[in-house]
């Protein structure tokens, strides 16, 4: 069962299934770190209930879960939405012989009414448009004696204190709205929480300085944690995880928590000492922006001075741009008078030539060559000097 219904992965035949992707809509072995620790600790919770029983995994994925719950059930069914990762576990857990993978939709189960005496749903319902059907679907294929074991994100705690938000969640659950649902459905209900935090281990190494993780049960016991963190009795904690095991007849059962632990995974404290990495590269990062601040304020007074600097030249510039226009105006008028003294130079040069062209037509006529030489005998002859001169007094005008 896909944990979203907007799921992209394509149906694929089983031999061309590979490997599936590590795209943080489904748990995938080998992750490592806390991611871990949470899956393999609900499935290791859940093998309690099921020894001899006939099982459905909803949202089987990768098929990891399924193989290790067959290990104890009767048989059992692992069930996904997702076409390719059920092609998937087909391919990588063949050789288990109780074990069957198909593909199926949560809102619209493939099975009769009654058929199953457990059913785990885990970090599935989170994944639909309506959780509330969704457990009523599964009410429908339990048996009435059956047990639903199932789980969900704490929504203050997973969402709401990170304010983070999943992308494939489609409806996360506060306490109460998983708690109604469940009551709802179901006769008889108990609520359990997963808590996701700190742990260390003391074991006996051998000569190479190893411990070889043994394949049965590891028990681990656990310390006063008020008394050693110096913190108060009686301090409550809420979980990252609601579990519940639920049935419509009266759950009696011996109940053993489980916590989980991989000597082998270095993810937790890898991420630890990049966290450590990350909040000095911070520390560095701030004081580099302490510097630049000051860098920056500085720049901003020169930017300042720059600034009165520019509104002075501005005001130059607008001063010189006005005596420029006046000048312009000025050479625009001269450029003007000039313009039309020349047009009155070329008018008198004109009347000028056009006098000399007549003097010299004057001077190259016979009747002016003819009054040259009669001046030149009057002013010869005493005579006709006084006559000439007689004459002009009478034709003189007079006052």
């Amino acid at each position: 069962m896909s944990k979203s219904n907007n799921s992209s992965d394509s149906k694929q035949a089983v031999e061309e299934i590979i490997e599936l992707p590590f795209d943080g809509e489904r748990y995938i072995p080998g992750m490592g770190g806390r991611i871990a620790a949470e899956h393999l600790a609900r499935y290791a919770f859940a093998t309690q209930f099921i020894r001899g029983k006939a099982v459905l995994d909803i949202a089987s994925g990768e098929g990891y879960g399924t193989a290790i719950m067959a290990e104890k059930a009767k048989n059992i069914i692992g069930m996904d939405l997702a076409a390719n990762a059920i092609a998937y576990a087909k391919r990588k857990y063949a050789k288990i012989r109780n074990v069957q993978f198909e593909v199926g939709d949560l809102a619209h189960l493939p099975f009769d009414t009654d058929t199953f005496d457990v059913i785990v749903c885990f970090e599935t319902v989170e994944h639909v448009d309506d959780p509330i059907a969704a457990i009523n679907e599964l009410q429908r294929v339990l048996k009435s004696n059956g047990l639903l074991i199932i789980s969900t994100p704490n929504k203050e705690n997973y969402s709401n204190r990170f304010n983070y938000d999943n992308p494939y969640h489609l409806k996360e659950l506060a306490f109460s709205e998983f708690q109604d649902a469940l009551n709802n459905t179901f006769k008889h209900t108990k609520l359990f929480g997963q808590f996701s935090g700190a742990s260390s281990h003391v074991v006996e190494i051998d000569g190479h300085g190893e411990w070889k993780m043994p394949n049965n049960d590891f028990k681990m016991t656990y310390a006063d944690v008020p008394k050693w963190t110096e913190r108060f009795d009686g301090v409550t904690a809420t979980p990252m995880y609601f579990l519940a095991i639920c049935s419509n007849t009266i759950i009696d059962l011996k109940i053993q928590y489980y916590g989980f632990f991989d000597a082998s995974d270095w993810q937790v404290i890898d991420d630890e000492f990049l966290l450590r990495k990350t909040q000095n590269d911070l520390s560095a990062c701030a004081n580099d922006r302490q510097e630049q601040d000051a860098l920056l304020e500085a720049a901003n007074q020169a930017l300042h001075s720059h600034k009165v600097e520019i509104s002075s030249l501005r005001s130059s510039l607008q001063i010189a741009q006005e005596e420029h226009a006046k000048l312009a105006n000025a050479f625009e008028t001269t450029r003007l008078e000039n313009e039309t003294r020349l047009a009155r130079i070329n008018r008198l040069s004109d009347t000028l030539d056009s006098l000399r062209e007549q003097l010299h037509n004057v001077h190259s006529s016979t009747t002016w060559r003819l009054a040259i030489r009669l001046t030149s005998i009057i002013r010869r002859t005493p005579f006709l000097t006084g006559a000439a001169k007689f004459l002009a007094g009478l034709i003189a005008p007079r006052g």
